[in-house]
C-alpha cells in the first residue's frame, strides 16, 4: 500500500492492527498496594514537614520576642516618684514637694520617669508644659517602646500649641513627633487654602 502526503504511516500495516494490540495489562493488586503505600508516605509527608517547619519558625520567633521583652524589662526598674517631705515650720508641719534644682525644672532623678514628668505638667506653665510633654513622649517612645503613650503626649503638645503659631520641625524630634508635626502643617495649609 503506497501512501503519499503527510498522513503516511511510519509502520506498514499500522491501520490493520487491532487497537488492543498496544493495551497494557493491568498491574497486579499486590503491586498497586505496595506502590501506593510507599508513595503516599512520601507525598503526604512533604506538606506535613513544611507545616511543621513553619510552626517551628513561628515558635522560635515568638520565643525570641518574649526573651527580648523580658530582657528589656529586667534591666529597667520603675523610678520612684518624688516623695513629699514633712518639715517643721513655725505654724506646725507643712508638706513640701521633693527638692527641685534651680530653674524650677524637675529633678534629674524624675527626668527618666515619664509618669513623673506628666505629674509635673499640671503645675507647669506654657513652654514648660510643652517641654515636659515632649520629654515624656520621648521617654515613652525611646526608653519603653510604648507608642500609644508617646502618641498621647505628642498629641497634647500639638493641642497646647495654638493653631496660629507655626509648628517648628526640630532635628532632635523623634520620628513620631516629626510625623505628627508634618500632618499638623499639612492640615493648616489645607485650611488656609480653603479660606
Amino acid at each position: 500500500m503506497a501512501h503519499t502526503g503527510d498522513d503516511e504511516p511510519l509502520v506498514d500495516g499500522w491501520s490493520e492492527m487491532p487497537p488492543e494490540a498496544f493495551a497494557v495489562p493491568p498491574a497486579p493488586a499486590a503491586l498497586r498496594e505496595a506502590v501506593l503505600r510507599r508513595t503516599s508516605g512520601v507525598v503526604r509527608g512533604r506538606p506535613r514537614r513544611m507545616r511543621l517547619l513553619a510552626l517551628c519558625a513561628v515558635a522560635v520567633a515568638y520565643g525570641a520576642g518574649l526573651l527580648t521583652n523580658t530582657a528589656m524589662l529586667d534591666g529597667r526598674e520603675a523610678a520612684p516618684a518624688p516623695v513629699a517631705q514633712a518639715i517643721p515650720a513655725a505654724g506646725g508641719v507643712q508638706p513640701v514637694a521633693a527638692e527641685q534644682p534651680p530653674g524650677g525644672g524637675p529633678s534629674t532623678a524624675s527626668t527618666t520617669d515619664p509618669r513623673a514628668l506628666l505629674a509635673l505638667v499640671a503645675d507647669a506653665t506654657g513652654e514648660e508644659q510643652l517641654r515636659l510633654l515632649t520629654r515624656a513622649g520621648d521617654l515613652y517612645l525611646s526608653e519603653r517602646g510604648d507608642v500609644a503613650r508617646a502618641l498621647y503626649c505628642y498629641r497634647q503638645v500639638l493641642e497646647l500649641t495654638p493653631l496660629s503659631e507655626p509648628v517648628p520641625l526640630e532635628s532632635g524630634d523623634t520620628w513620631l513627633l516629626t510625623s505628627l508635626k508634618l500632618v499638623r502643617i499639612q492640615e493648616t495649609s489645607h485650611e488656609s487654602k480653603r479660606s
